[in-house]
């Protein structure tokens, strides 16, 4: 995991790196819904990582 303040950069070792998006992931799934990542302009108004909830087909 990576932050930075004041221009300095630290790294610390978190042994659940990630655990957000998958548990964000598998709760929207379970209630028919997907989450993914996207590079497309029209999504991403603020410039930073983007992603994008939509329901799942056929649910």
């Amino acid at each position: 995991m990576y932050f930075n303040t004041s221009n300095q950069v630290a790294k610390f070792t978190v042994p659940l790196q990630g655990i957000g998006l998958y548990l964000a992931r598998t709760n929207l799934h379970t209630i028919g819904y997907q989450i993914t990542a996207s590079n497309d302009k029209k999504y991403n108004e603020l410039k930073g990582a983007c992603f994008v909830i939509e329901e799942l087909e056929g649910m």
